[in-house]
């Protein structure tokens, strides 16, 4: 990167308007000092590669990827990375051929952030994790936690190179040891006991249970109620579920509950609804914000070794959607 020249980060979606990740970028990069453009790039499909390349060839620091580039920008990076499906960040190469997709830095923040967040939570809570629901899309994908390293060989799951498994549509079908649900169970489990023992180390793949949908109040109750007292539930929203019946019908966390939202689509229905339920409810929420003011956060210090607080991104971005 040229020193004489601010650094420049894209931020690339398709399309990329209601995204508040340059504004929550340049409040924080404004509030640490650092001199930075951030640009906003609508990046069609078809042209994610020619993109990507020109950005290296103009010396661009790094390119944050939002969820609606995330298929093409995996498409590209899947020709030499084996675990492309939950890269968020990229960093260019420097004095090598930005074509070749091995040579770029790549980094999967949400996936690293959201189970740190769960342990943060739980450090100042009366009760462990005993119980986990991973709720899909309509493709029952889930964004595991990864380490972000390359070339270290396909996920284990049911399907080779993906974390998806067939989980029927209703309420409980493929539980937990059943040869539907084992995959994404190993995925889980596998990658999140590596990063973080002490939060999911006691479980086991039976105690993660796959849902097609978005559980509701009342299921995720039952399986409180045949845990003990000091124990929990974790409840992760896929990105891609529908959540028309969860804003109708989930007015609050149950206690000794976390939610993890991966959303991080920006629709207002679903902004407010996260807002309702932060507010009255006894459980524990963790919005799709407070992932992507973490994200933003380890960025920066990705980027420049600065370190500015999550805090300052999820009021920027919380000022952002309020326009």
């Amino acid at each position: 990167m040229d020193a004489t020249t601010e650094p420049i980060v894209a931020v690339v979606g398709y399309p990329i308007a209601g995204n508040p990740t340059q504004f929550a970028l340049e409040t924080g990069l404004e509030a640490a000092g650092i001199d930075c453009r951030i640009f906003s790039i609508n990046l069609s499909p078809d042209s994610t590669a020619d993109a990507l390349i020109g950005m290296a060839a103009m010396n661009f620091a790094g390119v944050w990827v939002a969820r609606s580039s995330m298929a093409p920008v995996q498409k590209w990076l899947a020709e030499d990375l084996d675990q492309a499906s939950s890269v968020d960040f990229l960093i260019p190469p420097c004095g090598k051929s930005a074509k070749q997709p091995r040579d770029w830095k790549t980094f999967k923040l949400k996936a690293e952030a959201w189970p740190k967040l769960v342990a943060t939570h739980l450090a100042v809570s009366d009760y462990s994790l005993k119980k986990v629901i991973l709720a899909g899309g309509p493709n029952s994908r889930i964004q595991v936690l990864s380490t972000g390293k390359k070339g270290s060989g396909k996920q284990e799951t049911g399907q080779e190179g993906n974390a998806e498994v067939a989980v029927n549509e209703t309420a409980i079908e493929g539980k937990p040891g059943s040869t539907a649900s084992l995959g994404i169970q190993a995925a889980f489990l596998k990658e999140c006991q590596a990063q973080l023992g002490k939060v999911f180390g006691e479980l086991t793949e039976s105690d993660v249970e796959p849902f097609r949908r978005l559980p509701t109040h009342a299921e995720i109750t039952n399986r409180l109620n045949e845990l003990a007292d000091d124990e929990g539930v974790l409840v992760v929203l896929g990105p891609d579920a529908d959540r028309t019946a969860w804003n109708a019908s989930m007015n609050s966390i149950p206690r000794r509950t976390v939610v993890v939202d991966l959303n991080g689509a920006w629709e207002p229905m679903d902004v407010a609804h996260a807002e309702h339920l932060k507010a009255s409810s006894d459980g524990h929420l963790i919005r799709s914000l407070d992932i992507h003011a973490q994200c933003l956060s380890s960025l920066v210090k990705q980027l420049f070794e600065s370190t500015v607080a999550a805090e300052v991104f999820q009021e920027a971005i919380d000022e952002y959607l309020a326009v």
